[in-house]
């Protein structure tokens, strides 16, 4: 996804970047928002293409949790929450030089949150790792992933935002007076 080109002729450099930085803030927050959310939803297993998780697993994530509902990635919760609203997102780079990148970062409230086994799991541990066949890191993944259908409304949302900023600004702008000379 590409911040929109530098219109020189109206905005200054300055502008340009602080007008890309609000608005791939604003894109993400609603990314946050709208579509991350949809991956802890009913048929997100399908949309966003996760791993099939086993179904005696199921059944005992269904049985010792039923509140999960037997949803991919969630258990209580706890884990939802925190990635959708404990996060914290970040602009570092320019809009000028093409650095400019957006970062968002959560906690993934998920034990073995390294990706590595442990040995010496107990209880609702050992289960989900001996039968739930698939790891952590997978797990982090499904979370990261976008359909190609929301990354495109993302970017056309980045330049909508965009123009929006850059039209108020022209719009708002104070008219310069030219002397005529006669």
């Amino acid at each position: 996804m590409d911040v929109p080109s530098w219109p020189d002729d109206l905005v200054s450099k300055r502008d340009h970047n602080k007008f890309a930085k609000k608005s791939i803030r604003e894109m993400m927050e609603f990314h946050v928002r709208v579509n991350l959310k949809k991956h802890f939803e009913e048929g997100a297993a399908e949309r966003y293409k996760y791993a099939k998780r086993n179904p005696k697993y199921i059944r005992s994530k269904l049985r010792r949790f039923p509140a999960s509902k037997g949803l991919d990635l969630v258990k209580r919760g706890g884990s939802k929450r925190k990635i959708l609203k404990r996060g914290t997102l970040r602009t570092p780079g320019t809009a000028i030089k093409g650095t400019l990148r957006v970062f968002y970062k959560s906690a993934f409230d998920f034990r073995g949150g390294t990706g590595k086994v442990d040995k010496r799991a107990t209880g609702w541990g050992k289960i989900f790792q001996s039968h739930a066949q698939i790891s952590i890191q997978q797990m982090r993944s499904e979370v990261k992933v976008i359909t190609k259908k929301e990354a495109q409304k993302l970017a056309q949302m980045l330049k909508d935002l965009y123009m929006k900023k850059i039209t108020l600004l022209v719009s708002t702008r104070k008219r310069k007076f030219v002397k005529k000379t006669t």
